[in-house]
This record gives structure tokens, C-alpha cells and sequence, in this order.
């Protein structure tokens, strides 16, 4: 007798099967930290509902601009540009340069006097106002070296309000002026400064250019179709009625810089016009009157009164 030996493959490994009760023996080993899991939860929540209530809102308001491009309907030129015999730069990209331009931006700026902030302090947060303002800040002159300055007020009656200046409140009435390092200037109160006695009005003065520099930042002009010449206006505001002024002021500016450039130019063409008519008409007396001169020097006189002598004269 003898023993065979089988042979050991060092490869071959033994796998312990998973038993069922993986999953129960997984859950209870975790188990005993459900408060700290619920715990974690709650906080999520809490921050998630914390945020939602004090954060600053944003909004995305649009609009659309219809843009004539003169190039449209001129057969002939259209039928060049097919062919590339010349090129010129796209008239709705040069326009969609001109809604965002700097001269524009800053007169929309100007107008709707986004250069001056109005917020209403409060215990936790500060709440920004636009369409219901209590009170309105008036420059009584051409503003200086605006940068941020600050003017904090609490509203006593549609009379009167204190003003904070450092450590000290000095009880003034509306119809006071006021003069800084940066001009002279007053409050004037609106019809609803009733609804916001006891608070306290902080007024922001920045720099007029600066806001507008912020502003050509956040507008953006895109063009959805190129064959089109339909132009898509959106700007990211913190309040939604502000930027629907914006963008309507805009548009309204716009409008009517493009109808005096119109003018502008009509005037130069009639204007030209009239200088090169009455031109021509001095250069054609002045041909006519050489022309007389030149047939009295050669003696010739009016073929068809002389004509009409010789017929008398015959008969």
C-alpha cells in the first residue's frame, strides 16, 4: 500500500462565505450612534432654513431688443456679402456694443440714482429698500469725492428725524439742509414714511463710476441667434423692480441716442445737399454769363429775332 498525495495549488485560497446575518450584525454596530447621525440632520436643516430666510435674494431679470439692421432688404449688398467681396462688421454686434458702452450705463446710473443705497438696519440683518423708500436723499449740488459714505438717520414722524453723527443724535426737522465734505444735500420724506417711525435708515453714497463699472460687469447682452436680430438683455440684481428700471431705462436711452444720431446725420445730408445746390447754382450763372460774353465778343446775336426781321421785312 502506499498513500498518493495530492498535490497543492498555492493559489487557490479558501473563501469564507458571508453569512446572512451581515446586514443585521452592520446595523447594529452603527446603531448605537443615532443620536449623533439625527443630530447632524437637525443642524443641515436648521443652516438650510437659516440661510433661505436671511440670505440676500438674487434675481435674473431679461429682456428683448429688436435691433434694425439697415444692411437688411439691399438685395445687391446682400448678394455681395454672399460672395465675400467685402466685409464689414456685423451692425447688431456694433450695437450690442453700444447697449453695454459706458455712456449709456452711466446716464441709466445718473437717472434712476442707483449710485445711493437706502437699507434698514436691522437686529440680525440688514434689508435693502428701492420702490419703498421712507425718505429720499437730495444733492443740492455737483457731489465731491463720493466713496462710501455713510448717513444713518432714525425716523421720528413725517417732520422730523435724528441724525447719528458719531456718538452723538441731533433731532433735525426735513426741511433742513445739510453740508459735508461732499456737497450740500437734504431728506426729503415720501407718503409712506409713516410705516417706518423708530427705524433706523442707513444711506449709502458711492461713486457714480464705480457703480457704473459694477454694472457693465453684471449686464450681459448675448445674441441667440445669429441670423436674427433679436438681442437678449439679462442683468443679476437684488432687487427685481431695480432691475426692470435698469433694463427699461436702458432700453428707452438707448432709443432715443439711436433716433438723434438718425437726426444727425439727416441734418449733414440736407445740409450738405443745400451747400452743393447753391454751389452748382453759382458755378451755372457763372457758365451762363460766360457763355453771353463769349457770343457778344464773336457778334452773334439771336438767330430767331433776327429771323423774324427779314420775314417783316419781306413782306
Amino acid at each position: 500500500m502506499y498513500l498518493e498525495k495530492t498535490p497543492q495549488n498555492p493559489f487557490i485560497y479558501q473563501v469564507e462565505e458571508k453569512t446572512s446575518d451581515y446586514f443585521p450584525q452592520l446595523v447594529r454596530k452603527y446603531s448605537f450612534r443615532w443620536p449623533l447621525y439625527f443630530l447632524g440632520l437637525c443642524l443641515c436643516i436648521a443652516l438650510a432654513f437659516t440661510y433661505i430666510k436671511f440670505a440676500e435674494p438674487k434675481y435674473i431679470v431679461g429682456a428683448k431688443v429688436l435691433i434694425k439692421d439697415e444692411s437688411k432688404g439691399l438685395s445687391t449688398a446682400s448678394a455681395l456679402q454672399k460672395f465675400d467681396l467685402f466685409q464689414t462688421k456685423n451692425a447688431v454686434e456694433n450695437e450690442m456694443e453700444i447697449l453695454k458702452s459706458r455712456t449709456l450705463v452711466k446716464q441709466v446710473i445718473l437717472k434712476l440714482d442707483v449710485w445711493t443705497q437706502y437699507h434698514e438696519i436691522g437686529k440680525v440683518i440688514n434689508k435693502e429698500l428701492y420702490d419703498d423708500l421712507p425718505i429720499k436723499f437730495t444733492m443740492l449740488n455737483q457731489p465731491e469725492k463720493l466713496s462710501g459714505q455713510m448717513i444713518e438717520v432714525i425716523i421720528k414722524d413725517d417732520q422730523s428725524f435724528i441724525l447719528k453723527q458719531g456718538n452723538q443724535q441731533v433731532l433735525t426737522s426735513f426741511d433742513a439742509k445739510f453740508k459735508n465734505n461732499f456737497g450740500s444735500w437734504k431728506l426729503v420724506p415720501n407718503s409712506n414714511i409713516h410705516k417706518y417711525a423708530g427705524k433706523v435708515i442707513r444711506i449709502t453714497l458711492n461713486n457714480p463710476d464705480d457703480v457704473t463699472d459694477a454694472y457693465i460687469l453684471k449686464l450681459n447682452i448675448a445674441l441667440p441667434n445669429k441670423k436674427s436680430t433679436i438681442v437678449d438683455l439679462s442683468l443679476k440684481e437684488n432687487s427685481r423692480q431695480r432691475g426692470k428700471d435698469f433694463l427699461n431705462n436702458l432700453i428707452t436711452i438707448y432709443n432715443h441716442a439711436a433716433i438723434d444720431d438718425k437726426n444727425k446725420v439727416s441734418q449733414s445730408t440736407l445740409k450738405f445737399i443745400d451747400e452743393r445746390l447753391v454751389s452748382l447754382t453759382r458755378e451755372l450763372t457763372k457758365v451762363e454769363k460766360d457763355v453771353e460774353g463769349f457770343k457778344s465778343k464773336i457778334g452773334l446775336t439771336d438767330i430767331t429775332s433776327k429771323s423774324k426781321l427779314f420775314l417783316e421785312n419781306v413782306k
